[in-house]
């Protein structure tokens, strides 16, 4: 049992690490969308890229 224990243990720690580092990058993301003053994020339209 404690092996498993262990085990889980180890991909916690991954998934943990893995969704802090997406927070990070989101948050970076979002501030940019803020700053470059585009309503609704950096998506752009489809017609517009032809």
């Amino acid at each position: 049992m404690r092996e498993a224990v262990d085990w889980l243990e180890l991909f916690r720690r991954f998934w943990d690490s893995s969704f802090n580092r997406l927070d990070t990058h989101l948050a970076a993301v979002q501030a940019a969308d803020r700053t470059s003053g585009e309503p609704g994020g950096t998506e752009t339209d489809p017609e517009e890229q032809q």
